[in-house]
This record gives C-alpha cells, structure tokens and sequence, in this order.
C-alpha cells in the first residue's frame, strides 16, 4: 500500500465515523496515542476549537454538523484534502476521548467493582472560613455578600485595607472548608478565587524581590503584573512563577496536581524535575503521582473560567468528577451505589448556588444516573 493509499484509507474511516457519531473503539483510542502527527494536529485543532467557544457560548452543534456534510467533497476530491479533513476529525475525537484514556484505566478496574464507593465524606458538618496567624490563632471570618451570580465571602488584604493592623511579616492563613468558597484580594492587588476545600497562605505585605503564597487545595489566580517582582505559588511539590496573568492551580491531597492556563504565560517547575516548562494559554501542566515528572496536554478552559464565575461546567466529564466537585461544593457525603456508573462521561450545566436537590434534578435529566439526597447524605445509583 502506497502512501497515498494509506492517507485515502485514514480520510474514508475518520469521515465514516463523523458521519455515523460512533464513539472510537479502544483499538481507534490506541493507535491515535501513538500517532504524534495527530497529538499535533490535536494541539491545534483544540486551540481553534476553545477560540470559537470564546467566541460563541450556544453553538448548535447538529446545524454545522449538516452544514459540513452538505459540503462534503464528492469521491474525487484531492487526496490533500481529505488528508486534512481526516485530520481535523480524528483531531477532534482524540481531544474528546484522549485526554482521560489513561488516566481513566484505574476509575475502571474500581468500577468492575459493585461494591458502594464513597466519592466524597463530610470531615465537618458546620465548617467556617477561619483565618490563622503565625501564632496558631485563629478567628472566624464575617460573612459578606457580593453582586455576584452566587453569593460569595470577599475579603480583602490590600494596603489600605483595615485588616492589615498587624506586623509587615506576618504571615497569615485563610482556610476555606467544604462547603465554602471566597474571593481573596491580596497585598498586591492580586486576587485568589479559593475552590472549598482550600487554604492559602501568604504575608500581610509582600517585601523582598518575590511575591510568594503557598496553596493546599484549588484556587483561580489574577495576579497583577509587577515585572520586578515575580509572583510564586507553592503548591505540593509543584512551583509556578508568574509576573502578572490568570490561571488556575488544583492541588489536592491524592490528586494529581494541575496548573492550566488563562491568559499570559507562567513557568511551572516541580522539586523532583530537572528543568520546568512554559505555559501557552490553553495547556495544562500535570504532576505524575510520584512527583517525579511533568506532563503538557492542552484543554479547554471553560470549566475554569465559568468556576470563577458561579458555575459548574463540565463538558464531557467523568460522573465520578462532577459528583466530587458538587459534594465539596455542598460539603454533603456522596456514596455511589453503582461504581460502573462513575466512568460514564457527561455534559452538564448548572449554577453554582442553586439549592443543590435543584443541580441533582437537572443530572438526573440527562438519563444515566439517578441521584437522591437523603439527610446529609447523596446516593447514586
């Protein structure tokens, strides 16, 4: 089989399975891993595709579906051009499935189990945001609402902030528990939207030639630029330096570590890795499980931008996923008595401060889980 042949025989079976939507085969998902021309051209095509979704929120996906099959090129088309169509559609699918085909494998073997699997437990069932001083000591903070899509604790550690009547070295706390989310606006100006479940560390003024803070948890970043002084993120054995950008850092214990980025560029480098690496926006840098290297993939980042502001967004996400992040969303235990469920792959929407039975209903909506709340209590099943 000739070269041409092969490109032929890849641009009839990419664009036979857009046209029936059939998911690829675990062998289709194998040959695309190996295939680094098309990790390549998945590079690209995911960078379009987030640059349109920036562009238009509702895209009617079944109307350019038919348009792109009204104007599909008859049998005679140049072999150049189903070569790029081919790629672009296995492109696509690799976006959509690759990412988490490996990652998933583990989730998989849990889920041949039947036994009920805990997704998340409840550690207190009144958790309070609390600031601590280095001496240990700790206070409880004010509510405060916002004119915001859901009602969010701001509190604000600017220069000229009346809470900073305490020493310049002072190097304070905030810990934010399940259940609770808060917008922090450093010394600097730059702010720290704090996922439940969080801490973040930091002084009162920043003074020297860096701006460091350490994170346990997950936060979106806005760092105000200050070229002669970097600003750093410690966050498990991970280290981010930025000047001045948005991004956002998971770092819980027992996940694997991510740094996904906004806008701007940040260096990301760990402490069992020679060298580090630069972020463009759109990618995402992974810390493997022993800390012993770095990964780059790109990914889109809406569910990030629309964490920051009130909503859950998940776009083709494992159910095990979106139910970790609503249990620590309503600090509520979540036991799933089906784990083969916790693999399946959904899209969902909602808002964030929504009464939670209301974000349940709206998963239970899309036919492939049904999930109750009983006391303090989601079951899945």
């Amino acid at each position: 089989m000739t070269d041409e042949d092969l490109r032929n025989k890849i641009a009839e079976t990419a664009l036979d399975i857009m046209e029936t939507g059939n998911i690829p085969t675990e062998e289709q998902l194998k040959l695309l891993a190996e295939d680094k021309a098309t990790q390549e051209a998945c590079l690209q095509i995911q960078a379009a595709a987030t640059a349109v979704r920036r562009r238009q929120e509702h895209i009617d996906v079944e109307a350019r579906l038919q348009q792109f099959n009204s104007h599909r090129p008859s049998k005679h088309t140049t072999p150049i051009w189903r070569w790029i169509a081919a790629a672009a559609v296995i492109a696509a699918l690799a976006v959509l499935f690759l990412p988490d085909y490996f990652s998933n494998k583990k989730e998989i073997s849990m889920a041949e189990n039947n036994s009920p699997y805990t997704v998340f437990s409840v550690e207190d069932s009144h958790p309070q945001i609390t600031l601590v001083n280095s001496d240990g000591n700790a206070v409880e903070m004010p509510q405060q609402e916002t004119i915001s899509r859901i009602i969010t604790n701001v509190v604000s550690f600017k220069a000229d902030s009346a809470i900073l009547r305490v020493e310049p070295e002072e190097r304070l706390t905030m810990n934010v528990p399940n259940g609770k989310s808060l917008l922090v606006e450093l010394p600097d100006g730059s702010k720290a939207h704090l996922h439940p479940g969080s801490s973040l560390k930091f002084p009162v003024r920043f003074i020297g030639g860096t701006r460091e803070v350490e994170l346990n948890g997950e936060a979106y970043f806005e760092v105000t630029r200050d070229a002669q002084h970097p600003f750093i993120v410690f966050a498990q054995d991970m280290q981010v330096l930025v000047l001045g950008t948005e991004f956002n850092i998971a770092a819980y214990h027992g996940d694997t570590p991510t740094v996904t980025l906004i806008h701007g560029s940040v260096s990301v480098s760990a402490k069992a890795v020679s060298g580090g690496m630069t972020l463009k926006p759109g990618e995402q840098a992974a810390l493997s499980a022993q800390a012993s290297a770095l990964s780059l993939r790109q990914v889109s980042t809406e569910k990030y931008t629309n964490w920051r502001d009130g909503y859950f967004y998940y776009d083709d996400m494992p159910v095990r996923d979106i139910l970790l992040d609503i249990g620590r969303n309503y600090n509520v235990d979540v036991v799933c008595e089906t784990p083969a469920l916790l693999t399946e792959r959904m899209r969902f929407v909602a808002t964030r401060g929504s009464d939670i039975r209301e974000v349940l209903s709206r998963l239970n909506d899309i036919g492939k889980i049904r999930a109750t709340i009983i006391g303090n209590k989601i079951v899945v099943k």
